[in-house]
């Protein structure tokens, strides 16, 4: 989808609505939307900043394990790279936020240009 300030809620809402589907806790469900909320603003607000037309941020999710209770979940964009900053300050908490909330996460240049968030949630028990 483009990198668009509305791109974060619809993310949200689309992940909300498949965990749903999928009878998925909803303390669950709230962690992971705000996980990958918080990865998809980091996309909008940081990766095109110096692109004058509109980006693309990609969602991709995958249930895995034996009973598919446990997802992992990428957030990629084409913009440019941008190590952390040392202090954050204020603003910049998002990824320690996305950090607690996920099992794992790991962040890497892609090649090419461009950024790639992998997460790993919490297996949740199976229904």
């Amino acid at each position: 989808m483009s990198a668009r300030p509305e791109a974060p809620r619809a993310v949200r809402a689309h992940l909300r609505g498949w965990l749903t589907e999928m009878r998925w806790p909803g303390r669950a469900i709230d962690d992971i939307a705000l996980a990958v909320s918080e990865a998809v603003t980091n996309v909008v607000e940081h990766a095109y900043r110096s692109v004058t037309v509109g980006g693309i941020v990609e969602v991709d999710c995958e249930a895995i394990g034996a009973d598919r209770r446990q997802l992992r979940i990428w957030v990629r964009d084409r913009g440019r790279w941008r190590p952390r900053r040392l202090d954050p300050g204020f603003r910049g908490w998002g990824l320690e936020v996305i950090a607690a909330l996920m099992l794992e996460l790991r962040i890497q240049p892609r090649e090419g240009g461009g950024t790639e968030v992998m997460m790993l949630t919490r297996p949740i028990p199976p229904i």
